[in-house]
């Protein structure tokens, strides 16, 4: 294999590992989510990822790349163990873990729309390229950015508001002549 399609197999292979864990933090965020309206976004967003590894799956197969079992293993893994992270709880989620959630499925969207930029770019010379919209898989990225950016935005006003509320219950539940811990 001459040296530039080595980095398109391992560049294609990296993309397709990222999206099992683009496509579980997606469906993760949806199924959390208190909002009907947002529920229903994100549960379309990760329908939409989902659509978008089966097109990276058919671009691998039509160049002949295969499948990145042992890296798709090692993104489950990660994946897994990235729902264990500090989020001000010991147990359950709290407003951090949407906002932190979102953030991920951002920089992965992001990744995966460069990702069918790049593919677009090369398509000129890569006949194993024809055949796929690249461009519409751009835009869909792109809509989807707007998407979860405006839930990013909502989530981190619902946060501000969440340590607001708990700062004037500190000093509120204090009582006259004492200090709050959060005022020590």
């Amino acid at each position: 294999m001459p040296g530039s399609q080595k980095y398109l197999r391992v560049y294609l292979q990296d993309h397709r590992a990222g999206a099992v864990g683009g496509v579980r933090l997606a469906r993760r965020c949806a199924a959390h989510s208190r909002d009907t309206e947002l529920h229903s976004q994100l549960t379309e967003i990760a329908r939409h990822i989902e659509d978008d590894a089966r097109s990276l799956d058919q671009i691998l197969e039509r160049l002949g790349i295969p499948y990145p079992r042992i890296k798709v293993a090692l993104v489950r893994t990660g994946e897994w163990l990235g729902r264990v992270k500090l989020n001000g709880r010991v147990f359950g989620r709290s407003p951090l873990t949407q906002l932190v959630e979102v953030e991920g499925l951002i920089g992965g969207v992001e990744l995966k729309r460069q990702l069918w930029v790049t593919l677009a770019l090369l398509g000129t010379a890569d006949e194993g390229l024809s055949g796929f919209d690249l461009g519409r898989l751009e835009q869909r990225a792109s809509d989807q950015l707007q998407i979860l950016q405006a839930a990013h935005d909502r989530f981190a006003s619902d946060l501000d508001s969440t340590a607001t509320r708990g700062r004037d219950e500190g000093v509120a539940s204090a009582g006259p002549g004492r200090r709050s811990r959060d005022s020590r």
